[in-house]
């Protein structure tokens, strides 16, 4: 075998190992390359945080997510939006709990309501906006304490397009008494901290104002002040 026949044998021994070294890899990694009648050539390639990246030879790149895209994390006040359900239905635990029911519904809503009248056995009040016909009216069922809705309008003339949790009042008794046992636990737990809680796992925006009035409920609750908070629920 001369010189010129020897190198030839070695180059097309070199050309058959790395077509076969490409083939071992494509197996390994699961992947099946193909090649396009048009001369274009692709490329996949697995990125280092689980990503499948596919390389087209015009130098743009998109970037395949290997695993399920992450589902919205579930907020504790996705269920306030069926907080108030219709006539007959029963609200256990009185008044403030009513109150409370109240006050998720309108905020999931998006609408403001005012008291026409806020006692221990019976509730009313009506959408904020003049003449809205929005309504709902409970009492008391003796003795077991149970409220009942009696009267409800559940829909709203004035659209109820705008949301301001921070102007509502009764906002903050509810905040108070979602915190009150994070607040037993952490004393020192500020308005700053209470703010992004919310946002983070109830996706509410409130003031700063709302967020101190919140956070005195809270110890209200947990030392003993039930008459100054339930002043502020009304």
């Amino acid at each position: 075998m001369n010189g010129n026949n020897f190198i030839q044998t070695l180059l097309i021994s070199f050309q058959f190992a790395q077509t076969s070294l490409s083939l071992l890899a494509g197996d390994f990694l699961g992947l099946n390359v193909g090649e396009c009648g048009d001369r274009s050539s692709s490329s996949l390639n697995v990125g280092g945080s689980g990503e499948l990246i596919s390389e087209i030879d015009n130098g743009s790149e998109m970037t395949l997510s290997l695993y399920d895209q992450e589902e919205r994390n579930q907020l504790k006040s996705d269920a306030w939006c069926i907080a108030i359900k219709g006539v007959d239905q029963v609200i256990v635990g009185g008044a403030v709990t009513f109150s409370d029911s109240l006050s998720k519904y309108s905020l999931s809503h998006g609408f403001q309501y005012i008291y026409a009248k806020n006692d221990a056995e019976t509730v009313k009040a009506h959408c904020r906006t003049l003449h809205c016909t929005w309504f709902v009216k409970a009492k008391v069922e003796k003795p077991r304490g149970l409220f009942r809705i009696k009267e409800l309008m559940n829909e709203h003339s004035c659209g109820a397009a705008s949301l301001s949790t921070s102007s509502s009042r009764s906002s903050s008794g509810l905040i108070g008494r979602i915190f009150s046992e994070a607040i037993q636990l952490s004393p020192s737990k500020r308005p700053v901290d209470v703010r992004k809680e919310l946002k983070k796992d109830y996706g509410i925006d409130v003031t700063y104002r709302i967020a101190c009035l919140s956070v005195e409920n809270a110890r209200s609750f947990v030392y003993g002040d039930y008459t100054k908070s339930f002043k502020e629920l009304i």
